[in-house]
């Protein structure tokens, strides 16, 4: 629901329960993200709470194709990451709303959000699924103090990244289900920041599958045709033919294809 002129807002039909969660999101570009757990009491009657969203450096940019410089749409999100001294103002252990702040891109692909000092990341969601996700290096993040958690293959690179929740808890953030991020680092003192955002078209590839007579086969279930984080990782396919999209250089892809009508193997 949305608040009223004078911020109040009700939300009537609660299932009785300990506590309560409230999510309050804000609509400008100053005031964070909140959550808060209220306590139950006796009875039925009305619970008031009073919730206080804090403001933050404001942080403009633009959201571009990266080839053609044209706007390009999508939900842009702002996350502390772990450790920020700062992100404490934002809640307690558990009240941090993740993400702390977000925004939908304007038709001309700027946005506004609110971030906080120290360090953090902006991203951006997009649908469209030929953008490749981004790439974080180690270095880039022990250069502010953030968390490190490289990949498994590359240890110089960066899949999850760790972001405050509170206190000292953390929880994670998958680079792959964004299309482009920016790592933030902005002193106390700034009154705002520009940062954009810049996605990357990845190359195409299609193929065939075929038996070892070379003849085609159909009915197959595929996985990794699209990039990682997607949804639809494990698609049925028309035909013998199957289009790799977003592929980013040195980055390898696992392809994996299951036959249904047929007693191949994989």
């Amino acid at each position: 629901m949305t608040t009223g002129d004078d911020g109040r807002f009700e939300l009537p039909g609660c299932l009785k329960t300990d506590r309560y969660q409230v999510d309050v999101r804000s609509a400008d570009s100053e005031h964070f993200h909140r959550r808060m757990f209220v306590p139950d009491t006796g009875g039925l009657e009305p619970l008031e709470v009073e919730v206080t969203l804090p403001r933050g450096i404001v942080a403009r940019g633009r959201a571009t194709d990266a080839e053609t410089g044209e706007p390009v749409e999508g939900t842009v999100e702002y996350h502390a990451l772990f450790p920020n001294e700062h992100v404490d103002r934002l809640g307690g252990q558990g009240e941090v709303a993740k993400p702390n702040s977000g925004t939908n891109v304007r038709p001309d692909g700027t946005f506004e959000l609110p971030v906080l000092p120290g360090p953090g990341v902006i991203s951006i969601r997009n649908r469209d699924e030929h953008y490749v996700s981004p790439r974080v290096e180690a270095e880039e993040l022990e250069r502010i103090g953030a968390s490190v958690q490289a990949a498994e293959s590359n240890a110089d690179l960066i899949e999850f990244l760790h972001v405050a929740a509170g206190g000292q808890s953390l929880s994670g953030f998958s680079v792959a289900q964004h299309q482009a991020v920016e790592i933030i680092n902005p002193e106390v003192e700034e009154a705002g920041l520009t940062v954009n955002l810049q996605l990357q078209r990845g190359r195409e590839v299609k193929g065939r599958i075929v038996d070892p007579a070379g003849q085609p086969i159909t009915g197959v279930m595929a996985g990794g045709l699209r990039p990682l984080g997607r949804l639809g990782a494990r698609e049925p396919l028309e035909s013998e033919e199957f289009t790799v999209v977003a592929l980013a250089p040195e980055r390898d892809r696992t392809l994996l294809f299951y036959p249904t009508e047929r007693t191949l193997g994989t």
